[in-house]
């Protein structure tokens, strides 16, 4: 797979991406979608670009978006507090359905979207000291969300 990546003071050159580069990239998932989602350009190295070349992709926004989806069936539920074990929020999932329905559905369109919009919205249900799960914390959940709908507007760039 041919990338593009920035070389310090040479400006754009393509790369190839090796198997050593997709390892890492499939075990380094999470911290290279935080630095995509702070705005680090998928230029920047042969495993960010990789990256975002995975997460724009249509079928892991799907994925994506119906993990979303999966969350607010969940939080509507009565029974929501049992599982998942891990101490999701869900009176502030109820509180931003409407926001996390519109991330959804702009996961789900066929337009091209922002590796870091993803990125940020990958974050938003992955990472377990975020607001989704976090009890105590600065974080506004709904500003989150409202925040990874905002990088994902295809005009945002990368």
């Amino acid at each position: 797979m041919l990338l593009v990546t920035e070389r310090a003071g040479a400006g754009p050159s393509p790369r190839r991406a090796g198997p050593w580069d997709r390892v890492m990239v499939r075990a380094r998932a999470l911290s290279l979608d935080a630095e995509l989602a702070r705005g680090i350009p998928p230029e920047a190295s042969t495993r960010l670009a990789l990256r975002a070349q995975q997460l724009v992709r249509a079928r892991g926004r799907r994925e994506l978006a119906r993990g979303i989806q999966g969350l607010l069936a969940r939080a509507a539920r009565a029974d929501a507090s049992r599982w998942p074990p891990a101490p999701v929020r869900w009176e502030l999932v109820r509180a931003a359905a409407g926001e996390f329905q519109d991330l959804a559905d702009r996961l789900l369109s066929p337009a091209p979207l922002p590796a870091r919009g993803v990125a940020q919205a990958r974050l938003l249900l992955g990472d377990g000291g975020g607001p989704l799960y976090r009890r105590a914390g600065p974080d506004d959940l709904r500003a989150r969300v409202a925040e990874a709908f905002q990088a994902l507007d295809p005009r945002a760039g990368w």
